[in-house]
Order: C-alpha cells, then structure tokens, then sequence
C-alpha cells in the first residue's frame, strides 16, 4: 500500500475504511510491507479487539486498520502517528468520532491526516461540497 509503506516502523498510522471489502484489501496490501498489521471490525471479540488496542498503543503494532463504526468509536489510539481514510463515513458522527480515537489527549494533534477519494465514487462526489481535499 503505497500510502503507508514508506514510513519509518516508529511511525504509527490507523486506516479508517467503511466496508469489509476496503479493510480485507488494505490489510492484505500492507502485509506485502515490512510494516505490522491487524485490523478491527464488527468480527472481532471483545478480547481480541483489546488485545489489538494494546499492542498498538504499546509498541507491538505499527498500523491499525479499523472499520469506523465498530472501531471509530470507543477506543484510544493516542499512540497514532498519522490517519488514513480510505473511505468517507457516511455520517458526521461517524466522522468526528473516528478523528477522536487518534486525537492526542494532550492535544497535540495527528502530524498527518490523509484523505483519499477513488474518481467517480460515492466518497468523491460527496466530498466536492463538503471538504478541500489536496
């Protein structure tokens, strides 16, 4: 995954996607990395979504994949380096919730937040209105 691969092993980054199929590829993508990777969605048990919490914040882990409903909500990710969304969440709640898991307690925002919109889709179209992507 080109986004991410380039990044120093200390450099933490979590993926914030919407449907099975995204998370099921970038996680497949980033394994072909030298970066570690484990992700969160709706499948994952309660104690095997701590465990993975975890290992990220304390060091085990180098990038998080979370789906935005079942992991954008809830947690602490505080050890986050840099956020990537590879889809849009459907609603502002959802939005706002998933900048929360990585938004630094001491308020020390993300070095790096990166969105990204596939041409023709439902995420760059709606983008267009809302938000200025570069």
């Amino acid at each position: 995954m080109d986004l991410i691969s380039g990044y120093p092993d200390d450099i933490k980054v979590v993926v914030f996607a919407w449907h099975k199929s995204v998370i099921d590829s970038a996680v497949t993508a980033i394994k072909e990395t030298d970066r570690t990777v484990e992700f969160i969605n709706g499948e994952v048990s309660g104690i095997q979504r701590q465990k993975i919490i975890d290992d990220f914040q304390n060091g085990g882990l180098n990038t998080l994949v979370l789906n935005m409903q079942s992991g954008g909500v809830g947690i602490t990710l505080t050890a986050a380096t840099k956020a990537v969304y590879l889809q849009f969440p459907y609603s502002v709640i959802h939005w706002v919730q998933s900048q929360k898991r990585v938004h630094h307690l001491s308020g020390i925002f993300l070095q790096n937040l990166a969105i990204n919109a596939l041409r023709d889709t439902l995420e760059n179209n709606s983008g267009k209105s809302s938000l200025n992507v570069a």
